[in-house]
């Protein structure tokens, strides 16, 4: 039950911060442009593949979920992922961004080392992908958190496989 509170307030939050964020601004002199409209199309395609996509200020944040891009508790990337990540590339080429970070997570099913491990090299392969396939930044780092960062509440919890999750985070930095 509380997981479920839990969400609908994540939601909520989460609608609150996309329509006050600074970027984009999609509504000028009451039409979208065509880069507006391109942003608007390829956060839709995200967020029906179970993608969130979060703007605040001059952040986005991705939060893909591990299952879409990773085949269970292993660094080998899904042959559907591409799909996804291609649509990750094409979104966040609609901005200028100077960082772009990748972080993983896992849930505390095994020990804290292997988990560190796991996430890492999750992020690091993504990170890879990422810039093989011409993600335009001008620094990419990647980073593993284990299951340092739950957000949900632990292993027998329902909503247990959110905390298995991949972050991509950009900055623009003047």
């Amino acid at each position: 039950m509380l997981s479920r509170i839990y969400l609908s307030v994540l939601a909520l939050l989460a609608l609150v911060v996309v329509s006050c964020a600074k970027l984009p601004t999609y509504v000028t002199n009451g039409s979208l442009t065509n880069t507006e409209h391109k942003i608007l199309r390829a956060q839709a395609a995200l967020n029906r593949h179970g993608v969130e996509v979060i703007a605040i200020g001059d952040k986005i944040k991705i939060v893909l979920p591990t299952a879409l891009l990773f085949n269970n508790m292993t660094i080998n990337i899904h042959n559907n992922a591409g799909k996804i990540l291609a649509m990750v590339i094409e979104y966040l080429n609609n901005y200028t961004m100077t960082t772009v970070t990748v972080a993983a997570y896992t849930n505390k099913t095994r020990n804290d080392k292997l988990n560190k491990i796991l996430s890492t090299m999750q992020a690091e392969q993504i990170a890879r992908y990422l810039q093989a396939h011409k993600l335009k930044t001008r620094f990419l780092t990647a980073v593993g958190y284990g299951g340092t960062e739950l957000i949900s509440g632990g292993n027998l919890s329902p909503d247990a496989k959110l905390n298995y999750r991949i972050e991509i985070t950009t900055n623009y930095l003047a």
